[in-house]
């Protein structure tokens, strides 16, 4: 399944004393998903924060590799189940033609 992840910081706090190390493990992280097909796409907001689109078999993968994340508790998240957008136009117009026969 396809989902949109978007993340955004919770606060504007100063940096703590090991953000260098989080921020180069995040961006380790988020590489090898890359790497590895999991995230198909990832763009930064510049006002803070960013989204992706992330392809994983179940909701409960996608919460692992959320908590997994060096960053998490640092960042609201919204997460978006996606379909795909022909299908949807597909069996939506199948439906309305289905109701306009009646």
């Amino acid at each position: 399944m396809k989902y949109l992840v978007v993340f955004r910081p919770q606060s504007a706090s100063p940096p703590s004393d090991d953000a260098l190390s989080r921020n180069k493990a995040a961006m380790a992280y988020i590489a090898d998903l890359q790497e590895k097909g999991i995230l198909e796409a990832g763009y930064a907001f510049v006002t803070g924060g960013g989204f992706g689109i992330l392809e994983v078999p179940s909701r409960e993968q996608l919460w692992q590799l959320l908590f997994a994340y060096p960053l998490y508790s640092s960042h609201q998240w919204q997460v978006e189940p996606l379909a795909d957008l022909g299908q949807v136009f597909e069996k939506g117009i199948a439906m309305l033609e289905k109701v306009a026969e009646n």
